[in-house]
């Protein structure tokens, strides 16, 4: 679930996103998604508008106070199993196909779709403007603006999705380490374990 304010938000697997009161947990609005719609990932919430994505690859917009879907890419092959990410004039999402999509919250337009491979994770947005997302066990940093691979760096066979405090990237991975990152810029950064 996404909280924002006195809402709470969550998608489901009978094609709807749910919007709550967060005092009295009051089911305030339901939003129908496309039939075959279901959504088994997270949410992502601004003041406007709530992100999803569903199993069927798309990633639906809609307008929180009157439940109108506002647009829907169907640009995706692959299932949106992550939380999409959200930053000023841009949404950010990971796809099962092994890309990253950035789409304009206001038309659902794709700006740009790299690949990664794998199936990458929930990407994260950074003050600095750029997008960390891990897909199998590499960690990618992109621009946020153009999409370009900044940098890629391995750590392991199976890495989290990344968890940004400050300028620390962490990622969990399947040796059973927690992985830190000092610094987000371009080449990769020496790991502390």
């Amino acid at each position: 679930a996404a909280v924002r304010g006195d809402t709470i938000a969550y998608g489901n697997c009978d094609a709807a996103l749910y919007l709550l009161t967060a005092g009295n947990l009051e089911v305030r609005r339901k939003i129908d998604l496309y039939r075959d719609g279901q959504v088994y990932g997270g949410v992502a919430l601004t003041d406007e508008a709530i992100y999803a994505g569903d199993r069927s690859g798309r990633i639906y917009a809609a307008d929180l106070t009157t439940g109108k879907l506002l647009w829907v890419n169907e640009e995706s092959r692959g299932d949106i199993s992550s939380t999409p990410a959200v930053a000023g004039d841009r949404i950010v999402a990971a796809s099962d196909d092994g890309a990253v999509t950035c789409l304009e919250p206001g038309s659902g337009r794709t700006l740009w779709r790299p690949p990664v491979g794998g199936r990458p994770k929930a990407p994260v947005v950074t003050a600095g403007g750029q997008v960390i997302v891990s897909s199998e066990g590499t960690l990618f940093l992109l621009s946020l603006n153009e999409g370009s691979i900044v940098s890629s760096l391995p750590v392991g066979d199976e890495i989290t999705s990344p968890a940004v405090i400050d300028r620390l990237v962490v990622v969990g991975s399947s040796d059973g380490f927690v992985v830190a990152f000092r610094g987000v810029k371009k080449g990769g950064e020496s790991r502390e374990r």
